[in-house]
């Protein structure tokens, strides 16, 4: 056991993050990535992992790390329709998508994530075109809804990872699993965090509490009677 030692998360991009007020939880993943290489992100949907994991990795961009590779499985939301064929490029169809809503939402604007693109500091790779990827030195690799990647796609993206990769995959498998090839057994999420667990790299840390909105705490509760 030892004291948690973390500083403040600061980026140009989201500003000076700090872990909230009198949350044990946030405080654990600040200092968690801080101090492994790899981290393994769990929470309900607003408890901030994908923020804090892209706030963090921003913060590296340009002075540790000279890009950010974002890993995703471009699933249809469980029970959801799905629209069908995405005109453009893979980039284009990949922006049309969840992992296009993420980053927009986090960062505000697609066109500045676009010019991340296109200056080659943001790089996304759909898991369906991962084999043969390599992942290049000086990078962070975020792995994002975790829960929707079976045991073998997320072996496959992380044995894509160099030396030096600051990794960190965020998930809630629990609850947002949104296929059952996915699910039990075959969880990807689950069979990470059994193996690399206890080596002196790698963090794991729950978030438990939601701040997205009061509304989405409240919906939280949906269903649970």
């Amino acid at each position: 056991m030892r004291a948690l030692l973390y500083d403040d998360i600061t980026s140009g991009s989201f500003g000076r993050l700090k872990p909230k007020k009198n949350d044990p939880y946030q405080a654990c993943l600040f200092d968690s990535l801080q101090h492994n290489q790899v981290n393994l992100i769990t929470g309900k949907a607003g408890s901030g992992k994908t923020l804090l994991a892209l706030a963090y990795l921003f913060s590296l961009l340009d002075h540790k790390i000279d890009r950010i590779v974002i890993f995703c499985n471009p699933v249809v939301v469980r029970g959801g329709a799905k629209l069908g064929f995405y005109p453009g490029t893979v980039i284009e169809k990949l922006l049309s998508t969840q992992i296009g809503n993420i980053l927009t939402s986090k960062l505000g604007d697609q066109m500045f994530v676009e010019g991340l693109i296109n200056e080659g500091k943001l790089v996304l790779v759909p898991v369906g075109d991962s084999r043969g990827y390599e992942v290049p030195p000086s990078s962070g690799v975020l792995i994002t809804e975790t829960q929707n990647f079976s045991i073998d796609l997320l072996r496959l993206i992380l044995q894509r990872c160099a030396e030096d990769t600051v990794v960190i995959a965020e998930g809630d498998v629990l609850e947002q699993c949104d296929n059952d090839a996915y699910a039990g057994g075959q969880s990807g999420l689950r069979a990470m965090s059994k193996a690399f667990r206890g080596d002196s790299q790698f963090g794991q840390v729950e978030l438990k509490n939601i701040y997205r909105s009061r509304t989405a705490k409240l919906a939280d509760a949906m269903g649970r009677e």
